[in-house]
């Protein structure tokens, strides 16, 4: 994860992730953007409101 995102949960007091985020959060962040909301058509799990 970025260093920047690792210092923002740490002042919080968050240092261990609960399972489900150490298990979905590598290939949430490596994962592009969708570039458009079509991408979202053919892909909802990748988009969010």
């Amino acid at each position: 994860m970025p260093e920047r995102l690792l210092a923002a949960l740490r002042t919080e007091g968050v240092t261990v992730p609960f399972p489900i985020q150490a298990a979905t959060l590598p290939n949430a962040l490596a994962s592009p953007a969708p570039s458009s909301p079509s991408s979202c058509r053919t892909s909802p799990a990748r988009c969010t409101a």
